[in-house]
């Protein structure tokens, strides 16, 4: 069963909600989506982890989806950072509870964790898909070597779009996203693109303050986010419980492609071993 609700931003903007119910939960999933797509993507996974005992949240990043907003846009990566505290403090989770972050969702995740302090007893671990830590230097090379200077002269030029074939490789998939209405397929507006990657440049100087338990995965093909991401990330990283897979053949959305029951299966037995 799923319910939906709204909740205030932290500048007033209303956030789009969703509950994927399980009646008697073992534990909590809280889903943090990537940039320019939106919650209700996640049912399928939402639904994996339903059947495995997880009642699962979601919301959409303001300026996404069905939340309040324009154009994926925003200017300072905390507002990110804010909301997602916003919902943590809704929920109040009483039961174990995990995360799981794909992409930019990855990056908030882990930067609020290293800057808020959590129920550290409930708190079991992360899952990161194609965590967003290092952009492809393919990806726009002119606005990641001037980003700060655009975002300053014009935050609302619109820079550079995501490549459809670098989200899978499964034409049923690319075919869905170029068609829904509630995904973001115009180009990156200036300051949002430069307040995530300064935002991914200040994480790579802070991989050894990560010490929570996570499993980390990344698509070798992923021509949007860097694989190397994942790779530096569990290197990194201070955490004595960490697991990395690399995926062959698969682009950026691993829970979308030709082995995603077998993707979904590992972040369910993964949760599942430390609930």
């Amino acid at each position: 069963m799923k319910s939906t609700y709204f909740l205030e931003s932290t500048d007033g903007k209303q956030l789009y909600n969703v509950h994927w119910q399980n009646n008697e939960p073992i534990g909590y999933v809280l889903i943090v989506h990537g940039y320019g797509e939106h919650i209700e993507r996640y049912d399928e996974v939402a639904s994996s982890f339903n059947k495995a005992g997880f009642s699962v949240f979601g919301y959409d990043f303001k300026a996404h989806g069905r939340s309040e907003g324009k154009d994926c846009y925003m200017v300072d990566f905390q507002e990110y950072l804010d909301d997602l505290g916003k919902v943590l403090n809704y929920l109040a989770f009483d039961k174990p509870f995990y995360f799981y972050g794909h992409s930019v969702g990855a990056l908030t995740t882990i930067t609020y964790l290293l800057n808020n302090k959590i129920n550290e007893d409930l708190f079991r671990g992360c899952v990161f898909t194609g965590p967003a830590l290092k952009i492809s230097e393919d990806l726009s090379p002119l606005l990641q070597k001037m980003s700060s200077i655009i975002a300053a002269i014009a935050p609302r030029f619109k820079a550079a779009a995501l490549p459809v074939d670098g989200i899978s490789k499964v034409p049923e998939e690319q075919a869905k996203y170029k068609e829904d209405p509630y995904i973001y397929s115009d180009k990156i507006c200036a300051a949002p693109g430069s307040a995530i990657i300064k935002a991914t440049k200040k994480m790579q100087q802070s991989f050894g303050e990560v010490n929570f338990p996570f499993l980390v995965m990344h698509g070798k093909d992923d021509t949007i986010i860097e694989p190397k991401s994942s790779e530096m990330l569990y290197e990194g990283a201070a955490s004595t419980d960490k697991e990395i897979v690399m995926w062959d053949n698969l682009a950026h959305e691993i829970m979308r492609s030709y082995e995603k029951e077998a993707v979904i299966k590992k972040m369910t037995d993964w949760m599942l071993e430390r609930i």
